[in-house]
């Protein structure tokens, strides 16, 4: 690491009781100049990371604890950050060890709360600082109960509930992420919610309460990290509450043509004697009387239980958690991908084919209008697996045939489709190798799959926030080769790629 002898930082001097390795990384990251500096502390954090909770560690936290009083600005933001990580990395484990990393973060709570008061506090210097606050909730009598003026209504809820303790009289489960402050519910929602919340058993209950915790605690360290590499982008206000279309009646299923569906169970042909749908080969029947026909091959339940697919969610999922979901899985905090380049590289890449469009769990609806623009209503086809988001589907487009099916055993001919899209949902499949293999043999030679999804971060301390959200949130990430293996495999070769951190977009044809 490079030296800048200009700075001035008291001087730094190894402890005997700390592992020569920490004290190394610790004194480059004091001492280097501002071009090294994200280097050096990224190289200290993935050492942390690696080590885990152990004598060295612990010592470690102790220098940076004594250390934290002295740094100046420059610094502040850095070594909160990875006061945090220390904690969170220790976890709730009763080891010796981890007690004691603990406990000697803990020291350092006292300088980090009276940096709230300061009016002139830096954002990547606030924003490590809750990640490290977030790590006490022991300690919550000692956080303000109401955030300083330059503290964002947003990242103090998140603060605050990652502090809380759950209410068994009320318990408010299941809307935190990405913060209890974006969760604006009407009179009638917040009753069913709590209504829902209260049904729940003790031990149901506070399984629900610490998954939220886990998972806005991951989120608060993957902005804090985030924040130190470049100036954050995010929690404007459109993340906030925008009520959705009014509800309706559903609109009368769209007929699809037939002839290019293929039934789910077997794969046979299908013939229609309203108000079903038949199979030719195996006589299995498909229901075509909701506003939708069902090629699902299941019944709804357990489909529809999904959080995100339960009706409190349907209108927040476009302002508040897709943009958040973005930011954390893919990275995309500073918006290195906006809506507007999502939707232009649609543009760019679908109007062009021939044949039908299908727009494979087409949830929300959003990008489903985005298609029905580009290559017109009566080409598109909408499918999902969660009821909800079907009957979401007929009611805000209803010049849109929807249909309810499963990505796995996509009810389409071979050859059949001219294009598919999934669009942010290929990390939510169970087996996406099958269902990237499905996509090409329902597209004709020429046609074009359209996908968003996200890859492994190769940053390993962005890695283990990342993956936290993936088990809290059950999605996954892919390594960019796996993935482009899964395309080859499938008869399809990108032809387009665009990448941002850990967001990709990626066009690709079926070969002849």
């Amino acid at each position: 690491m490079t030296i800048n002898d200009t700075q001035q930082l008291a001087p730094f001097s190894p402890s005997p009781h700390a592992h020569s390795d920490f004290d190394e990384l610790l004194a480059d990251l004091i001492h280097t100049d501002a071009t090294s500096r994200h280097a050096a502390f990224q190289l200290l954090a993935a050492r942390v990371l690696a080590t885990g909770p152990s004598p060295q560690t612990a010592a470690l936290a102790e220098r940076i604890t004594d250390r934290l009083g002295a740094a100046d600005s420059a610094l502040s933001g850095e070594l909160l950050f990875l006061l945090g990580l220390l904690a969170d990395r220790a976890g709730d484990a009763d080891t010796a060890s981890a007690v004691q990393v603990r406990e000697a973060v803990r020291r350092g709570l006292g300088t980090g709360l009276s940096l709230l008061a300061l009016p002139g506090l830096s954002e990547r210097t606030r924003v490590a600082l809750l990640y490290l606050l977030a790590q006490f909730p022991r300690d919550r009598a000692r956080i303000p109960a109401l955030p300083g003026p330059h503290i964002g209504a947003l990242e103090w809820a998140r603060l605050r509930r990652c502090v809380d303790e759950l209410d068994p009289d009320d318990p408010v489960l299941g809307r935190a992420w990405p913060s209890p402050a974006g969760w604006v519910l009407t009179p009638d929602e917040l009753e069913a919610d709590r209504a829902w919340a209260l049904s729940l058993d003790r031990e149901r209950a506070e399984f629900v309460w610490r998954k939220d915790t886990r998972t806005l605690l991951a989120y608060c360290g993957a902005r804090a990290y985030a924040a130190l590499r470049a100036p954050l982008d995010d929690e404007t206000p459109q993340d906030l509450l925008v009520p959705g279309p009014p509800g309706a009646t559903a609109a009368e299923a769209r007929d699809i043509d037939v002839n290019i569906l293929r039934c789910p169970r077997c794969g046979g042909s299908l013939a229609r004697q309203f108000p079903v749908v038949r199979c030719r080969s195996c006589a299995a029947r498909y229901d075509e009387t909701p506003g939708f026909l069902d090629l699902s091959g299941a019944d709804e339940s357990g489909t529809d239980q999904i959080a995100g697919n339960s009706p409190m969610y349907l209108d927040r999922y476009e302002p508040l958690l897709r943009p958040a979901f973005l930011r954390v899985t893919g990275a995309n905090w500073s918006e290195g991908v906006t809506v507007a380049q999502e939707d232009e590289f649609l543009a760019r890449h679908l109007p062009a084919t021939s044949g039908p469009v299908l727009d494979l769990a087409a949830g929300a609806g959003r990008w489903t209008a985005v298609l029905a623009d580009q290559v017109g209503a009566r080409r598109l086809i909408a499918m999902d697996l969660a009821t909800a988001m079907v009957r979401r589907l007929r009611r805000v487009l209803p010049d849109v045939a929807a249909l309810r099916g499963s990505a796995e055993r996509i009810p389409f001919a071979d050859g059949s489709l001219g294009a598919v899209s999934c669009w942010n949902a290929l990390q939510s499949m169970a087996d996406p190798a099958r269902v990237i293999a499905d996509v090409g043999r329902c597209l004709r030679p020429g046609g074009v799959f359209t996908l968003l999804t996200f890859t492994t971060s190769t940053d390993p301390v962005y890695r283990y926030f990342q993956q936290r959200h993936e088990d809290c949130l059950t999605v996954r990430s892919f390594p960019r080769d796996e993935l482009l293996a899964m395309l080859d495999a499938a008869g399809l070769s990108p032809i387009d790629e665009r990448s941002h951190e850990s967001l990709v977009m990626i066009a690709a044809v079926r070969r002849g």
